[in-house]
Parts: structure tokens; C-alpha cells; sequence
């Protein structure tokens, strides 16, 4: 999911022609009046017609609400494109963007020991700013990993130990929290845990299993927020027994497809109301993937959501997200 500023990853895982006659079709429009045109252009119009219905319902590009108070909801949907980055950019940057690019939400690394970049613009004026442009956040924490992890250069464990490791993934919410509210994020929010695939034994995966729910109990029964997890949707079908089970998930498959439906191992039965975004597209898998809106050009990963996002979701749906 992280892309280093040198470029690296450490996140691994995963027209038709149509013919017509020269015949007339005639309509009635209202009781007397008959109007008749080709047949060509019936077809042209039904083309027409069948296309408007495939637009998707746009949100207006407005500026959000403010930043919630405390206690107060601060999380809603968003069923919209966006995108995620390893390094927050500029707030001109997002500006830019804001008005030119197809997106609406950003994911953002607020935290956690397992951080690949640095974050010098991620303040608390940066977070006022670009909400009040009008983007919402996927607020991510990306601490210790499973020791089956797939991930390289990793330092921070999960214990194998399944009560450790349940306690660790309670600390690791405490921190993510703690880490919004420096960054002036208040309310009750929606976290995403960025775990990294893996793939090993029963003991490692049940310690994953241990270590999430502990996050999962923190963040939604002590502190009253959402919880997230973001990861392979191949390690998802662990976490749908766990004790504490994620609200919502953000599933990485690369598949080039938008939509959150019909990913690699998971059933659509699973987090089946507004409770995923789906990362389709990411570097370095799609090679040099840097988008350039306005003469503004980023390396991105891309995302589509039917899911939680801070603080507060928006208007509007891209059928490129949620229909399958």
C-alpha cells in the first residue's frame, strides 16, 4: 500500500456499429399531433438514452463541514473515487486536485511504527484546509505485522502469543486515536489498520486474528469509534469470525476493476452494506502511476468506496464503485 519517496514498495500482498434502415417510426404526441422521423434516428436516440443511464450521479464539488467537535459523529459514506499516497502532498496540491481530478477522498498515514514515509505537511492546518476544500479522509495506522507477513523490511511484530497480541492491537488503537486528536481530528471517527498480507500457519493467523479484534474492541467498545482494517481480501475471510469483527474493510486487489464487489477469496455476503472501499490500482504493479490533474502530477494508489470515510462522506454515487 505505501510507496517510499524513492519510489519503492514495501506493500506486497497482491464499440459495437450499430446499422438502420431507411423506414420512418411515427410517435403520438398527445391526441392529434403525429410525429414521424427515420429509424436511424430512433436508434440514434435509444443509443443516446441507454448511455445517459450508464453517467454516474456526480457529487457537487463543494466545500465539506468542518472538522466534527468532540463527540460528535464524524464519519459518513462515500460512495466516490479516491485516492491514497504514502506522503500526504501539499494543501495546494489537493487544491488543484480538488477541482480537476476525478477523486473526492484521500488516504492518509496517520501513524503507527510500521510508517514508510515521512509526513512534513500532515498538520492540523493541513487536515482544516484540505477538509474545507471538500476531500474526506481514509485515516490510516499502519503498526506492527504478522511474523508470516509478505511484507519486506519489516521491524514491529505481532505476537504469537494470542492474548499479547490482542493487548497489542488495543495499544495500536490508543495510538491511532491519540494521533487524530494531535492533528485536531475530533469525534468519533472510522480508523483503518493497514495489516499487510500474509500467509503462514494457524498460529500466525490466529494471532492476526487476536491482534485485530483487540484493535477492533478498543477503538469501537472503549473509545465508541469505527473501526477499519485495510489488507488482502485472500486474509479477510479470517476476520469475519473473529470476536471483534471490522466494520468496514478496504480490500487491496489490483484487479483494474473500481468496483467493491467480486474480489479474489472474499464472498459479496461479507461487509455486503456500505462497509468497503476496494484499492484496484497501485504502483508498482501498474508501472510509474502518476496522475497529472491540473499540472499537478502525483504517484498514487487508486480506490473506490461503499464505505465509511472521516469526517463526514458525501452526495452523490460513481456507479464504477458500486455496482458490479
Amino acid at each position: 500500500m505505501q510507496t517510499s519517496s524513492d519510489g519503492s514498495s514495501n506493500a506486497l500482498w497482491p464499440n459495437r456499429a450499430i446499422k438502420s434502415g431507411g423506414a420512418a417510426h411515427c410517435y403520438s404526441l398527445g391526441v392529434t399531433l403525429l410525429r414521424c422521423v427515420p429509424a436511424w434516428a430512433t436508434v440514434a436516440l435509444l443509443v443516446l438514452a441507454a448511455a445517459l443511464l450508464l453517467v454516474p450521479e456526480s457529487a457537487p464539488r463543494t466545500a465539506d463541514a468542518a472538522i466534527c467537535s468532540p463527540g460528535g459523529v464524524c464519519y459518513g459514506v462515500s460512495k466516490l473515487k479516491g485516492f491514497d499516497v504514502c506522503a500526504a502532498p501539499t494543501a495546494g496540491q489537493m487544491s488543484t486536485w480538488w477541482h480537476d481530478s476525478p477523486y473526492y477522498d484521500v488516504g492518509i498515514y496517520i501513524g503507527g511504527s510500521e510508517r514508510a514515509c515521512s509526513q512534513p505537511n500532515l498538520t492540523s492546518s493541513w487536515i482544516s484546509t484540505v477538509n474545507g476544500y471538500g476531500w474526506d479522509f481514509y485515516l490510516t495506522w499502519v503498526g506492527p505485522q504478522a511474523v508470516c507477513t509478505q511484507a519486506s523490511d519489516i521491524s514491529d511484530f505481532i505476537s504469537t502469543n494470542t492474548t499479547t497480541a490482542f493487548n497489542q492491537g488495543k495499544a495500536e488503537a490508543l495510538g491511532a486515536a491519540s494521533a487524530a486528536s494531535s492533528l485536531a481530528i475530533y469525534g468519533r471517527k472510522i480508523f483503518y489498520y493497514d495489516i499487510e498480507a500474509y500467509s503462514g500457519s494457524a498460529t500466525c493467523r490466529d494471532s492476526v486474528k487476536s491482534f485485530l479484534s483487540g484493535w477492533c474492541y478498543e477503538l469501537r467498545t472503549v473509545l465508541t469509534h469505527k473501526c477499519g482494517v485495510y489488507g488482502s481480501p485472500c486474509n479477510a475471510t479470517d476476520w469475519v469470525g473473529i470476536q471483534y469483527v471490522p466494520d468496514d474493510v478496504w480490500l487491496a486487489d489490483w484487479n483494474q476493476d473500481p468496483d467493491v464487489w467480486g474480489l479474489a477469496c472474499l464472498n459479496n455476503g461479507y461487509w455486503s452494506g456500505d462497509q468497503r472501499l476496494h484499492q484496484y490500482q497501485k504502483y508498482p504493479f501498474v508501472e510509474n502511476h502518476i496522475e497529472t490533474y491540473g499540472g499537478v502530477s502525483l504517484l498514487v494508489d487508486n480506490d473506490c468506496a461503499k464505505g465509511l470515510v472521516t469526517p463526514n462522506g458525501h452526495g452523490g454515487t460513481d456507479t464504477a464503485c458500486t455496482v458490479e
